[in-house]
């Protein structure tokens, strides 16, 4: 009897998948390669590209300085192929975050796109509350928003234009941090002032004594001591009483150094 050899013919076949297959993804690749270059092609043609940005709504941070960053954003790639200023795909959020971040004045910030080769940018910026400044006499001082964060360094101001606060941050650089920022002790402290003007006193200044202490300045020169540690809405009505006690009434016109209202209904004052 004679047996047949089929393994000649068995590599043969083995061979020719091998080489369609090979073909097959040659293809392939050589198929997503004509994609990826015709991607390229298209993303980079310049009437897709951003070439034009506008600002608005800023007053204090300039429009170079806004358009500059989003420039540096837009500059990117992706995947070291794709172009980031392309107008289909433009890094919305990316620019949007990295001017927010850049720039403690600005407190929102939105971009848009205008059409196939403009964005729109449009700033809110923090508006001035207060001052801050780092102790009694120092001239440099710095610009505080409504919830204590201090953004800006102020130019010189005269008269009591804004409210002043200081001590209280140790920081060389204050700018970014928030004045009175545990237990929401800014928003309490700016209730106390506003109480107090309500029965007729004109606060101008705060300090931080020390890590239990605020003296606030009147207009007159009128010091007035409270506990960081104590209730403000229970301390300003044991001043309310005070105010309006016969014995306090009959000193009525007198010049009044301090009143230390740091214990409790115990409230003991010192004409000048």
């Amino acid at each position: 009897m004679f047996r047949r050899h089929i393994r000649p013919r068995s590599s043969r076949l083995v061979e020719r998948r091998r080489r369609l297959l090979l073909f097959r993804f040659g293809g392939a690749l050589a198929l997503v390669g004509i994609l990826v270059g015709l991607l390229w092609w298209g993303a980079t043609r310049p009437a897709l590209q951003i070439q034009d940005i506008a600002v608005s709504g800023n007053e204090v941070v300039t429009a170079d300085e806004i358009k500059s960053i989003a420039g540096r954003v837009l500059s990117g790639t992706y995947f070291f192929l794709f172009p980031k200023s392309n107008t289909l795909w433009y890094p919305q959020g990316d620019i949007e975050a990295t001017i927010l971040s850049s720039f403690e004045r600005l407190k929102e910030v939105s971009v848009s796109r205008e059409n196939l080769t403009g964005i729109s940018i449009t700033v809110a910026e923090r508006s001035p509350a207060s001052l801050w400044c780092r102790e009694l006499g120092n001239v440099t001082c710095y610009f505080l928003n409504d919830e204590g964060l201090i953004f800006a360094k102020a130019p010189d101001f005269t008269g009591n234009v804004f409210f002043r606060f200081y001590g209280g941050i140790e920081a060389s650089d204050p700018i970014g941090k928030t004045y009175l920022q545990e237990h929401e002790e800014f928003s309490r402290a700016i209730g106390f002032i506003e109480a107090l003007r309500g029965v007729g006193l004109l606060p101008i200044e705060l300090r931080v004594v020390n890590g239990e202490d605020m003296e606030l300045i009147m207009e007159d020169g009128t010091r007035v001591l409270i506990s960081r540690n104590r209730d403000f809405s229970e301390t300003f009505e044991n001043l309310k009483i005070v105010l309006d006690s016969e014995t306090f009434k009959k000193r009525a016109g007198l010049d009044i150094d301090y009143l230390d209202l740091r214990f409790g209904n115990k409230i003991y004052f010192k004409l000048q």
